[in-house]
This record gives structure tokens, C-alpha cells and sequence, in this order.
């Protein structure tokens, strides 16, 4: 083996540690999300968990470097009024509403500093990019129904529904709810258009208790005046496929697709430390009353993910790319990643 020593100039080694120094505080940059929606191009609006009595940045701008590969992460802080947002775990983009999204904290809390009791609330904020400044306003709030806890996930459709009320539609009546009739059954869409009510659908976890399912509710509001027309009711199982860990965590973050297919993300969380362990299910087909307004001939695991806690879901960016995640690993960070093609799936 040669003994020769190699001698770099000191400039070249002040480079070489800029270099190093750069590339840690660029990964630090992004400390994870709790909850992702796509903005456009490759951008995305993402929310952060921080609780009532912390400081910091609660929503930002990660964008994605499709050509060379990494990431970058713009934190965003808008006039959040009052009081800032306690643990925002979701976050939706509108299609029929350019720039407009939903951010939702998990429900209703009491403020750990003050022990004020506060009611959860979702932001619709208008999110837009002036000469490559990002900027959020706040449009308004709506109230989360008191009775509705540990959300972390949520999507809107079309028209305000109640969705034990479906078999009661009469023959010859073109709309029931708002939404066109066939078989005097509404046909409910995927996306609200402007001005009309939507049914917005959060998803509680479960697993609070062994084997606790995750609950979908569907609660009408009317985006003008930024109120509740109803509180979701008692909610609807989300029977994900049974699983042998009784802490598994049923939803973690929910994500429609453009051709109307719900995806849910699961996880299983020992302690911020871990082990995390998580799975994404193709889940359904917004269209028929069945399982709750999904057809239900999909329940499989599509991407099984050791090791991480996923919380967001999201359309893919990358060629080739199905759907993309985040996750919140709780003491360990976060990252972004794109996942490739599913089975069966026409992408």
C-alpha cells in the first residue's frame, strides 16, 4: 500500500467544507408534513403538527427539482389572526378553484400554556405566486364539528349530502342534495364546482384503542359564508384491510385522484422514536352510495413503507410516478418521496 500523503490547498478545503455544510442545511430544510396537496407545476402546499403553544412556521412551499433530483422548502407565515393553528394535519387542493385550498387542524383543543378551550377550525386560504414570492391569505374559517377528533385527512365533493339519506330519492326529481339524480340516486363528483356547497370528508385516525377503526364524516359547507350546514352525524367505518398490529392507525392522510379513486395512507407510531411502519391502500371510486360513496372493488395494499410514518398523500410529479409522500417522523424528521406505478393502476 503507498504511503504518499495527498496535500489539498486550503482553499480547496475551505470549499469542500462549504460544500458539506450546504448540502446538511439543505437537508434540514425540510422537516417533514402532516399533510400535502399539489399547487401546480411541481410544487406543493404543506402543513405542519406544531402545537397551540409553540412557535414556528405551520405551512410552506416544497418544490421539487424534477431534472436534478432533492428538494427544496419555502416556509410561509400569513396573518393567522388570534391564534395561531394548533396541529394541522391535512391540507386540500381545490381543482374547480384555481390557487384555493382547505388546511384542518385535528379538532378541537385546550391551549397548554392558557388551558383555553378552543374549537378546530379549517382554513380556506387562497395560496398564489407573485413574481416567485409565494404568498397565503386567509379567506375564512369553519368550525370542526365538536364531536369529531384526531383528524388526519380530507377531501371535498360536490354538493352538501347526507349520506343516510340516499335511498330516499323520488323518481322523476332531476336533483336530490343539489347533485343530478340517475335512478333516483344523486351522482356525486369529486370536485365541487365554484359556488356551490361541498361536502367536505374528514378522516379520523382510529387506534387510540386496540383495533379502533378510522371514521369518515361528511359535513356540508357552504364556502361563501364559511359555515356548517351539517356535522358530519355519527361518520362512517373506513374498513381498511385487517391488519395484526392492534395500534395500526387506520388513516393517516386521504387523497383523491383525478379519475376519482380515494387513497389512504395508514401508520403505526410506537413513539416519536418509532418503529413507524406504514401502508398506502387504494381504497375506492367516488360514484355510488355503496361503502359509503365508494365502489369498493379496492381494498389491497398497494405500497407497504418499514421504517416510515407517512401523513401526506399526494399526485406524483415525477415521470412514471403514481402518487408521491411525506412523511412526520416525529424525532427523526421527515422526507419526501415519489412512488412508482401501482398495480392495475391505468397511470
Amino acid at each position: 500500500m503507498s504511503n504518499k500523503r495527498i496535500i489539498l490547498p486550503s482553499g480547496l478545503l475551505s470549499l469542500m467544507a462549504v460544500i458539506c455544510l450546504s448540502s446538511v442545511s439543505l437537508a434540514d430544510d425540510f422537516a417533514g408534513a402532516s399533510g400535502m396537496a399539489w399547487i401546480s407545476g411541481s410544487s406543493y402546499l404543506c402543513v405542519q403538527d406544531l402545537k397551540s403553544n409553540r412557535a414556528g412556521s405551520r405551512v410552506g412551499i416544497l418544490t421539487i427539482d424534477t431534472e436534478e433530483g432533492g428538494y427544496g422548502y419555502t416556509p410561509l407565515e400569513p396573518d393567522w389572526g388570534r391564534d395561531l393553528p394548533h396541529d394541522m394535519e391535512s391540507v386540500y387542493g381545490f381543482k374547480t378553484r384555481p390557487g384555493e385550498f382547505l388546511l384542518a387542524e385535528s379538532g378541537n383543543y385546550e391551549n397548554w400554556d392558557t388551558h383555553e378551550y378552543h374549537i378546530g377550525r379549517i382554513f380556506h386560504v387562497k395560496v398564489s405566486d407573485e413574481g416567485g414570492s409565494w404568498q397565503l391569505e386567509i379567506l375564512g374559517t369553519i368550525p370542526i364539528p365538536e364531536h369529531i377528533h384526531e383528524i388526519e385527512g380530507m377531501f371535498c365533493m360536490a354538493g352538501s349530502v347526507d349520506m343516510h339519506a340516499w335511498n330516499g330519492g323520488i323518481p322523476g326529481e332531476e336533483y336530490m342534495f343539489g347533485l343530478p339524480l340517475e335512478g333516483g340516486v344523486p351522482q356525486m363528483e369529486p370536485e365541487p364546482a365554484a359556488g356551490m356547497p361541498v361536502t367536505i370528508v374528514l378522516g379520523s385516525r382510529g387506534g387510540n384503542e386496540p383495533y379502533e377503526p378510522a371514521m369518515l364524516y361528511y359535513c356540508g359547507a357552504d364556502l361563501a359564508s364559511h359555515s356548517l350546514l351539517d356535522d358530519g352525524g355519527a361518520g362512517v367505518e373506513l374498513s381498511i384491510p385487517p391488519d395484526d398490529n392492534p395500534w395500526q392507525r387506520g388513516c393517516s392522510d386521504l387523497y383523491v385522484d383525478d379519475l376519482g379513486i380515494l387513497w389512504v395512507a395508514s401508520c403505526s407510531d410506537r413513539g416519536d422514536n418509532g418503529p413507524f411502519d406504514s401502508r398506502i391502500y387504494r381504497y375506492g371510486k367516488i360514484g355510488s352510495p355503496d361503502m359509503g360513496g365508494f365502489y369498493p372493488q379496492y381494498s389491497e395494499i398497494q405500497w407497504r413503507l418499514g421504517g416510515l410514518k407517512v401523513e401526506a398523500i399526494c399526485k406524483g410529479v415525477i415521470e412514471g410516478s403514481t402518487l408521491c409522500f411525506a412523511t412526520d417522523d416525529e424525532g427523526f424528521g421527515g422526507i419526501w418521496r415519489s412512488l412508482g406505478p401501482a398495480d392495475g393502476s391505468p397511470y
